[in-house]
């Protein structure tokens, strides 16, 4: 029998929390469900945030967002926020 993802969260509710004699006990047993979930994953299941600040607003920027093709960055280096980015620099 296969089970969809509902499926086992179901049988965890039931299993490790409404099973556990007090909340202390179900957040533990989640806790070592989690930890062991976490080493299966053939992948990193977090990622860390980077950011750059605009050299002329000094907003801040996810690195995820900005465009492949690099167009944030000047020729000389500098790094800026898709509004402030130079007319010079935009193609």
């Amino acid at each position: 029998m296969t089970y969809d993802v509902t499926d086992l969260a179901e049988l965890i509710r039931h299993h490790l929390v409404f099973a556990a004699p007090d909340d202390r006990r179900a957040s533990q047993n989640l806790r070592q469900l989690v930890a062991e979930v976490e080493q299966m994953s053939p992948e990193p299941l977090t990622q860390t945030a980077e950011w750059l600040f605009c050299d002329r607003c000094g907003c801040s920027v996810d690195l995820a967002v900005l465009a492949w093709d690099g167009s944030n960055f000047t020729a000389d280096g500098g790094f800026y926020c898709s509004d402030c980015l130079p007319e010079s620099e935009v193609d």
